[in-house]
């Protein structure tokens, strides 16, 4: 094999490494967003299991503060349906809503998945043909 062939093959190895890792990082995201939702939906069986018989909440306002507040309508509340637009929705259309946010993440992870599996056949097959080279060039040398 040529030193040129080698130095692509060398490059795109890197390259390849570089996707999986980011790839990796895309999975790690999904899978907080994933544990995010699965806080929510308890959060909402709270709120529906309490009831009108207590409308006491802690309210999150961001970086780890929180405020006391009572719910005005618990049986109602706001969902983000994409591009910061907010709906009302009862608590069973919210739980759905939130059933369907972990089924798509969950179909991402799997694409995400299989596209991780082909990149390592693609990194394990250029790493067989840069071994060999190697060795050919070792055996050459004097």
């Amino acid at each position: 094999m040529k030193q040129e062939e080698v130095q692509e093959k060398l490059i795109m190895y890197q390259l390849l490494q570089k996707h999986l890792e980011e790839l990796r990082n895309q999975g790690f995201i999904l899978e907080r967003k994933y544990l995010e939702l699965e806080a929510t939906r308890q959060a909402v069986n709270d709120i529906k299991s309490a009831g009108a018989t207590r409308n006491e909440a802690i309210i999150p306002l961001g970086s780890g503060f929180f405020a006391y507040g009572k719910l005005a309508d618990s049986s109602r509340m706001l969902v983000d349906v994409g591009a910061d637009v907010l709906v009302n929705k009862n608590i069973a259309d919210s739980e759905s809503a939130i059933e369907e946010k972990k089924k798509d993440i969950e179909r991402v992870v799997q694409q995400l998945q299989a596209e991780m599996n082909g990149v390592v056949q693609q990194i394990n097959a250029i790493g067989m043909v840069l071994e060999k080279a190697l060795q050919e060039m070792q055996g050459k040398q004097p």
